[in-house]
């Protein structure tokens, strides 16, 4: 138990100091914008937390808005692709997490975009204010435009997202899917899975917030469903968990090929599992 405990404590620590660089010395984090499939860039701004960008042919989808104190770097990022920030019509949010949802507002203000997220995460944003709205951070309180529906996927000019929920590192985590064609018509399924962190599955963590253990198990299920699901390139949501992955940016050719790889998305997803058994010391 006192080694589990540690090594939660080094997590959160971990999450803490890159917080508190990104928000305070963002430019320290700073990452330009690169391609990692036809027409869908990263464009988080920052080498912490990923945010997505897809150029629909009608409009610009953006996957998770980071933080409210590194928006600037995110709208410079769509910049520095071509693209101008107010043509982003819709932002689809992973989970309740500040880092991931803490910039909603501003951009959304900014740019007239709708927001999406689930129900289940909806309420827990609700329920449990704390997780989300917590000094020192800046996140503006919004309410989503509309929810994630099962077999209703998110569509715009030529892309259909497909959502999933998967529960685990929050009660309504969400994955994505949607698939993308080269100049040649040669098409790859993209994927970004909504939450990977064990960091919010501790029985302690679980137990401070007031939500059910169970999740703990929900997390596994939505893994083993996810690895069933064949992927050809793999959006980390964020980008440490996936080995080198900024060094295989192309920023000059712009060239994605690095980045097709079936097996990544399974191996992460097998790693993940064999983690939180870890964590929790017995099978799940």
């Amino acid at each position: 138990m006192e080694d589990q405990t540690l090594h939660l404590d080094m997590i959160v620590s971990k999450i803490q100091n890159s917080l508190k660089r990104t928000c305070y010395r963002p430019w320290e984090a700073a990452v330009a914008p690169f391609c990692v499939a036809p027409k869908v860039y990263y464009v988080g701004g920052n080498d912490w937390v990923a945010c997505y960008l897809i150029d629909t042919g009608e409009g610009l989808i953006l996957i998770d808005a980071a933080m409210q104190e590194i928006m600037y770097l995110v709208t410079e990022s769509v910049r520095l692709l071509g693209y101008d920030p107010l043509d982003i019509k819709k932002i689809l949010i992973s989970h309740a997490h500040l880092d991931h949802c803490g910039g909603v507002r501003a951009l959304s203000e900014y740019t007239g975009a709708e927001i999406y997220m689930s129900r289940e995460d909806w309420d827990f944003m609700q329920n449990h204010r704390e997780v989300v709205f917590h000094k020192p951070f800046a996140v503006g309180d919004f309410t989503p435009d509309k929810f994630y529906e099962k077999d209703c996927p998110v569509t715009l000019g030529k892309i259909t997202v497909e959502t999933l929920h998967t529960p685990g590192h929050t009660p309504g985590t969400t994955s994505f899917f949607f698939t993308v064609a080269d100049d040649k018509g040669t098409k790859y399924r993209c994927a970004m899975p909504g939450g990977l962190g064990l960091n919010s599955l501790s029985n302690q963590y679980l137990d401070k917030i007031g939500l059910p253990r169970t999740l703990q198990k929900s997390f596994c299920e939505s893994l083993r469903k996810l690895k069933e699901i064949e992927v050809d390139i793999t959006l980390p949501s964020h980008p440490d968990i996936l080995e080198q992955f900024f060094e295989l940016a192309d920023r000059k050719t712009c060239n994605f090929q690095l980045y097709v790889n079936k097996t990544v998305w399974t191996q992460l997803m097998d790693s993940h599992i064999r983690m939180m058994e870890q964590l929790l010391g017995r099978p799940v």
